[in-house]
């Protein structure tokens, strides 16, 4: 009789953890829209997108910024339901690790075509294999050599385009040098 007054007083205590956790999940949600619309109404009325479209700026800035203080309210009342729960410590350290794994792969993919293009481009400056002026041919592109960077070369076309050639590309494939 004790034991099963224990537990049922045990399963109360979670029950109505649960519940609340759900209800400010609930609640949360909904005050996230509500922000969201009034203030995408807000910065609307403001003109921002009309701004940023005269300095140039591609996108919806309204849509960003209204949409991020959604995300906002999303992600602090998760960790206020995380919390009602007491799993706030674990959570956080599974995110962490999350967030930290999440950068490290970035950047490893970030970085992973630039050592290639470094090292080529070393060897094409070293060696003198390719100079400024030099009319060149490499796949489908065909023009002038107006620079040749560390990772790069710049290829200006007989159209008048500017391609950028990655320095392993022209390490990797043959390369015409047209006279």
């Amino acid at each position: 009789m004790i034991l099963f007054s224990w537990l049922t007083a045990r399963l109360g205590d979670y029950l109505s953890k649960i519940v609340v956790a759900v209800l400010v999940l609930l609640i949360g949600f909904m005050i996230g829209k509500f922000l969201r619309r009034v203030s995408q109404k807000f910065l609307h009325e403001t003109d921002l997108d009309k701004t940023m479209g005269k300095l140039n700026f591609k996108g919806s800035v309204e849509e960003f910024l209204s949409r991020t203080l959604e995300y906002l309210i999303y992600f602090i009342t998760a960790i206020i339901a995380i919390d009602r729960l007491g799993l706030t410590a674990i959570i956080l350290y599974i995110l962490s690790g999350a967030i930290l794994l999440f950068i490290i792969l970035a950047f490893f993919l970030g970085i992973k075509d630039l050592f290639p293009n470094l090292i080529a481009g070393l060897v094409l400056l070293r060696k003198d294999k390719l100079k400024k002026g030099d009319k060149i041919q490499v796949g489908d592109v065909e023009g002038k050599v107006e620079g040749i960077d560390l990772v790069e070369t710049r290829v200006r076309t007989k159209k008048g385009d500017l391609i950028y050639v990655p320095n392993s590309l022209l390490y990797k494939q043959n390369v015409v040098v047209k006279k």
